[in-house]
């Protein structure tokens, strides 16, 4: 009996901790820097992992389907501080690439994440379509811890 009231103890313990989860930490998550402090593009990414894994569920009708989709936050190469593009949450497009696409009065940017887990980066590909008279232009930029 001793045993039972200790292991609900720290069942209870565990279960009502803010840091515990079920998901398993992204490696993703944090914030990135580009390889390259001289680029004109991409400076700063910061990669929020989103893990919804508690669901409330009314009694009288079906489980909302949470929305665990993963926030990128890209920062560009601005001065004297840099231009903050906004969060923006992730799509899986497939097993290896997230997407999103940022809007700005004069382009669209749609933003590819890759995650390089044997050297730990991040690539973030970006797709400047113009609303003006510039040529359209792709980016390829690699981000460290």
């Amino acid at each position: 009996m001793k045993r039972l009231l200790l292991l609900l103890s720290l069942i209870s313990l565990f279960s009502a901790s803010e840091g515990f989860s079920l998901c398993a930490r992204d490696p993703r998550a944090g914030t990135w820097y580009n390889v390259d402090p001289n680029t004109p593009s991409i400076k700063k990414v910061v990669y929020t992992q989103v893990c919804n894994d508690v669901i409330a569920c009314p009694i009288d009708g079906p489980c909302p389907r949470p929305d665990n989709r993963d926030i990128i936050q890209l920062f560009g190469s601005c001065t004297p501080t840099l231009c903050d593009w906004g969060k923006k949450r992730l799509d899986r497009y497939n097993d290896f690439w997230d997407l999103t696409t940022y809007e700005f009065s004069f382009k669209t940017t749609k933003t590819w994440v890759h995650y390089y887990p044997d050297s730990k980066q991040l690539l973030v590909v970006t797709q400047d379509n113009y609303k003006d008279d510039r040529p359209d232009k792709q980016t390829y930029n690699y981000f460290k811890q």
